[in-house]
């Protein structure tokens, strides 16, 4: 099968019904997505063919409908001097070129149209690759919740209800012996001789500290109101 035919059949298949009939939805869309990024790997390169193609052509076609001018330029010259038989001869060059600039022309806009039917092609199995990568990531997480969801059951059936219960309530009384242990202001704790009287001394230094900043803004504006006058 070739990559074409291979390119329409994922283009055209639809993923979920897909997967939703595959024995393994997870294997079956990991070889989807390997199927797909083949494809538009040779799609974009036969993409770039033809763009290389188009161009050659445009300028094989350009070169000719120069030289189809060139000649009947010489044409002219040669009438004008009275020569009709050289005349004849450059204007079946000049038709030579124009011949053969046609027939490139007509070969690149087929080239082109086939490179525009790619391009459509790689757009819509871009975004099929797109939506089954989210379909993956979707399986993924599921997945990953179940064997979540499993090993929790497992858990819960070997230690079993009350032994869980017991274990939660432990772990509460253990909390609540470090609170009491804590040395902190709490509820219940004892104070700390001296305590207070740092706290208070600490509270005359911030007082200090606001009015030592209060006198200094003031002087400022002062200086400042000196300076205007």
């Amino acid at each position: 099968m070739n990559v074409f035919n291979r390119m329409t059949n994922i283009v055209h298949a639809n993923i979920s019904s897909v997967l939703d009939e595959a024995e393994d939805p997870a294997k079956m869309i990991r070889h989807m997505i390997r199927e797909m990024e083949e494809t538009l790997c040779h799609l974009r390169s036969a993409s770039a063919r033809h763009i290389a193609e188009s161009q050659q052509l445009t300028e094989q076609a350009n070169y000719h409908m120069a030289q189809c001018g060139w000649w009947a330029e010489k044409a002219e010259l040669a009438v004008s001097r009275g020569r009709d038989d050289l005349a004849r001869g450059a204007l079946i060059e000049s038709s030579k070129h124009k011949e053969r600039a046609s027939i490139l022309c007509e070969q690149r806009r087929q080239i082109d149209e086939s490179l525009a039917r790619l391009q459509s092609d790689t757009n819509q199995l871009s975004e099929k690759l797109k939506a089954a990568q989210a379909r993956r990531k979707g399986l993924v997480l599921r997945r990953n919740t179940a064997s979540t969801r499993i090993r929790v059951k497992r858990q819960l059936h070997h230690i079993g209800h009350e032994e869980v219960l017991a274990r939660f309530e432990a772990y509460e009384h253990q909390l609540d012996v470090l609170a009491g242990q804590d040395g902190g202001q709490g509820p219940g704790a004892h104070p700390v001789p001296g305590r207070a009287l740092a706290s208070e001394i600490d509270a005359l230094a911030r007082e200090q500290a606001i009015a030592d900043d209060l006198a200094s803004l003031k002087q400022r504006i002062t200086n400042r109101r000196e300076v205007r006058q």
